[in-house]
């Protein structure tokens, strides 16, 4: 699926706040809720949206990129959560699956710890513990147009640089011209970078993944240079018997770079509820 075609199913819902929160909708079926990660989009679904959408009805929440949006709100996962949690009781979904990726996974598991509609939680590659940030993407903190200015004067292949650096992908050939400026752009254009990045950095989630009670799937890319493997252990061992998925050829974005194995490990899990 294009990220043109994808962009078609685009909703958006008011907040009582007046916010506006974008999501994308589409299939039938017991709802499957999916997050995306920071500086990033609802792009990295697109190569799982097809597979998903024949077996439940999926909604993809847009993380806000208002700078604003994140100054009126100190906490930003909880805040997350609260503003998906009115979407979500206004959609009125019931047998609830949230997936997570990076820092989505951190929202939908205080989603799963306040919702009693959700019965299953997958947590791909998820933040909540404190992870190491290199000097390389602290270059995220810098506001939107003083990064887009730098970017002018930085070697062409800046953008190859920081994926290699962070394996973002296991495989090489997925380096693709297309998914880097696309990854690119959603960095440049993200004015709340910085704003939410010492936040997801320090998040402190433990006691989240205490409390969650749902049944838990982690799924984890081996070549993860953002979240490194560890983390998968440790929040495994936080969370209520969980299973967990650990594939070797993979990095910190596997619904995208293998949607196959991707699909087929979540509705395994989504579907035995």
């Amino acid at each position: 699926m294009t990220y043109q075609e994808f962009l078609s199913f685009k909703k958006e819902f008011r907040l009582n706040s007046g916010e506006i929160i974008t999501y994308y909708d589409k299939g039938w079926g017991w709802p499957m809720v999916l997050f995306h990660g920071w500086a990033s989009s609802s792009f990295i679904w697109t190569q799982s949206f097809p597979v998903l959408v024949k077996n439940f009805r999926v909604i993809a929440f847009e993380l806000p990129k208002d700078l604003e949006y994140y100054q009126r709100r100190p906490n930003v996962f909880w805040s997350l959560a609260e503003d998906y949690e009115e979407v979500i009781n206004k959609l009125r979904l019931e047998r609830i699956t949230l997936v997570g990726s990076s820092m989505g996974g951190g929202v939908a598991a205080i989603l799963a710890t306040r919702l009693p509609e959700v019965k299953t939680l997958i947590l791909a590659n998820t933040v909540g513990l404190p992870f190491h940030l290199p000097l390389v993407l602290q270059l995220t903190r810098l506001p939107s147009e003083l990064r887009r200015q730098l970017l002018k004067f930085l070697p062409l292949s800046f953008p190859q640089i920081v994926l290699n650096y962070y394996h973002l992908f296991g495989n090489p050939h997925l380096q693709r011209k297309e998914i880097l400026n696309q990854i690119l752009e959603d960095w440049c254009t993200c004015r709340a970078t910085g704003e939410i990045l010492h936040q997801i950095r320090y998040a402190g989630l433990e006691r989240v993944f205490r409390e969650v009670k749902v049944r838990t799937l982690l799924i984890w890319g081996r070549k993860d240079r953002v979240i490194p493997v560890f983390h998968a252990e440790r929040i495994a061992s936080l969370l209520p018997n969980p299973k967990v998925e650990i594939f070797n050829h993979l990095a910190h974005i596997p619904m995208f770079e293998d949607p196959d194995t991707f699909t087929r490990v979540c509705l395994n899990f989504a579907s035995q509820v």
